[in-house]
């Protein structure tokens, strides 16, 4: 999936548990929570030199792709939780607290949207499970595809109604 969609999709999902993330937020709290989802949005593909992320992390990405095929490690369940949990230590802490969260809430997002594109992820529930998982088993949506392409107009549709029923 490309980065558009990505951020399109984490917004949509934000907006949409919008209350059960933070019930009474301040701008603070969006200002944090935004930008904490939408690093851990990017961040998993930073195992791809030509990725965004990749692109802008300084080589960084080149040295972490030659230990880590794409969509491996980065993409596990088990990272996005590893993260909340950090979160979860720092409860104490405010800010931090929701920022992990939030990098987390980014991440897990990320991975819904590689499995809703292309190739899936193998590997996503590892440990347990190794296999790859994905919605399209004949590897039919393409990356940069029209149903990617579909997917952004659909997804623009639902937060800009989403803004339009929280502003009502």
């Amino acid at each position: 999936m490309m980065v558009k969609t990505h951020l399109a999709l984490t917004t949509a999902l934000a907006l949409a548990f919008q209350e059960n993330i933070i019930p009474s937020p301040t701008l603070a709290d969006i200002s944090i929570f935004a930008v904490g989802a939408y690093l851990g949005t990017v961040l998993p593909d930073i195992d791809e030199p030509n990725s965004y992320i990749g692109k802008r992390s300084l080589m960084l990405s080149d040295v972490i792709s030659t230990l880590l095929r794409h969509r491996g490690l980065t993409h596990f369940l088990i990272v996005p939780g590893l993260i909340w949990l950090l979160g979860q230590y720092f409860s104490d802490f405010e800010g931090i607290n929701l920022a992990l969260n939030a990098v987390a809430f980014g991440w897990l997002s990320h991975i819904i949207g590689d499995i809703l594109v292309g190739n899936g992820i193998r590997g996503l529930l590892f440990p347990i499970y190794s296999e790859r998982i994905t919605l399209y088993p004949m590897n039919t949506v393409v990356v940069g595809g029209i149903f990617e392409f579909a997917l952004q107009i659909l997804l623009s549709f639902a937060i800009v109604i989403q803004i339009l029923q929280k502003m009502l």
